[in-house]
């Protein structure tokens, strides 16, 4: 397997969640970039249910129906996507426009 070939201009490429700002003395300044938005945070169960004000059985029961996204870890090591306890709390309201 061959090395891939470097960049024109000695350029480095990094990962998309930081940017290299050179600073003309031969050193860089590495700037985290902010998360974007389309990211999401996972949380337990247990804090999903407190967030809704619900009892985590009740959690699972809106897992199971698809109301929620979850991802299973492990057997009953679930985590519960945070956007989309948003969307459902904005769409239970009545204000699908509504985006914490």
């Amino acid at each position: 397997m061959s090395r891939p070939k470097p960049p024109p201009d000695g350029q480095l490429i990094f990962s998309i969640l930081a940017d290299l700002t050179p600073l003309g003395d031969g050193t860089f300044k590495l700037t985290p970039r902010p998360i974007a938005s389309d990211l999401d945070t996972w949380i337990t169960v247990a804090e999903a249910a407190k967030q809704m004000d619900m009892a985590p059985q009740t959690v699972r029961a809106l897992v199971d129906s698809g109301d929620l996204r979850a991802r299973n870890l492990r057997v009953r090591l679930t985590r519960i996507s945070l956007q989309s306890i948003r969307d459902y709390v904005a769409k239970k309201s009545g204000d699908p426009g509504k985006k914490s």
